[in-house]
């Protein structure tokens, strides 16, 4: 669905346009940076219960470790549920699909292997399209930590793989032209 609006609209939309100016008629700046200060009294109230938290259950974790075997099993099953939401998030963050609650905790579960676990009342894109489109995030997110752990730069070229990767299967993508209407380019 194509919306068009001028530019003048546009520009008080997404309040870009003159800058505020004080009584001098000198531009405003939404923030004047200044050197380090030393924390105040209020900064030194701030609680940081949660890093004693986090202590603490690493601690556990150093404990567990020499008593449990399924320790390290447990670990990678968390991260690679953390990599499978990663991926799903990217998604939804770029709008590619939406999915409900229940059919996120359920692909998070059972992974992205089978698309029969996928109902389409759980999403609005067809459940093939979302699987692949899922893997291809998935893969994306495994070739960042690739990139990462073998050192590799991130120049032009390794932006433009992860690109050609992460779009595999989307067929368009929604943009905005020079008149302001948002289109679908192939």
């Amino acid at each position: 669905m194509t919306q068009s609006r001028s530019i003048t609209g546009a520009k008080r939309s997404w309040q870009v346009g003159e800058r505020k100016r004080d009584a001098e008629g000198k531009a405003l700046v939404g923030h004047a940076w200044g050197p380090i200060q030393p924390l105040t009294d209020r900064d030194l109230e701030r609680s940081f219960a949660c890093e004693d938290e986090w202590r603490l259950r690493y601690l556990e974790l150093l404990v567990r470790r020499h008593n449990s075997s399924d320790l390290w099993e447990r670990i990678r099953q968390g991260l690679s549920r953390l990599h499978h939401s990663m991926a799903i998030e990217t998604g939804v963050i770029e709008g590619l699909y939406n999915t409900r609650q229940d059919m996120t905790e359920t692909l998070l579960r059972v992974g992205f292997d089978n698309v029969a676990h996928v109902r389409p009342e759980g999403i609005n894109v067809e459940p093939e399209h979302l699987v692949n489109v899922l893997v291809d995030h998935f893969e994306t997110h495994g070739m960042v930590m690739g990139f990462h752990e073998d050192n590799r730069p991130f120049g032009k070229h390794t932006m433009r793989e992860l690109h050609a990767k992460i779009t595999t299967h989307q067929d368009t993508h929604l943009a905005i032209d020079s008149l302001c209407r948002h289109v679908d380019r192939f």
